[in-house]
Parts: structure tokens; C-alpha cells; sequence
């Protein structure tokens, strides 16, 4: 419930740390699935990949993004976003 509510004020943001390339392309092929399950829910996961960052955790960090859209959008109409 906390959830949907942080959602309603403007989206939750997390930043997310990989230390190997392979799990971080899998994670922006993951997000790009999920996106398509989340549709129908009027939810879409944004990320973004943070250019030049290091630290003991690792180097491929992205930011995640979950954004409720305004109006929900048929998965048959996702081929035409």
C-alpha cells in the first residue's frame, strides 16, 4: 500500500549496483519484460545507466525509476510506443 502511494507522488527511485557486465545487460533485458507485464497495471519501470561510476560495490549502476502512468495502456497497442 506504501507502494502505490509513494507511486502516486511522483515515483519511487532506487539506484542499483552491478559488478559484472553480463548481469547488467540481463537487468536492462529483464526491465524491458517486465515493462510489458506492468502495462496492463498502468506501471512502467524506467532506468538509466550512470555514466563513469565506480565504487567498491561495482561499475554498472543504473538508476530505477518506477513511474504510474497516467492513463493504463492495452498490451496490444505496446508494439505501437
Amino acid at each position: 500500500m506504501d507502494f502505490i502511494s509513494d507511486l502516486e507522488y511522483g515515483g519511487i527511485k532506487k539506484m542499483i549496483v552491478f559488478n559484472d557486465s553480463y548481469k547488467s545487460e540481463g537487468f536492462e533485458i529483464g526491465i524491458e519484460e517486465a515493462n510489458k507485464i506492468l502495462i496492463d497495471l498502468g506501471l512502467h519501470l524506467e532506468y538509466k545507466f550512470i555514466e563513469d561510476y565506480v565504487s567498491d560495490n561495482g561499475e554498472y549502476a543504473y538508476t530505477l525509476t518506477v513511474e504510474k502512468r497516467k492513463e493504463p495502456v492495452d498490451a496490444k497497442q505496446m508494439d505501437l510506443l
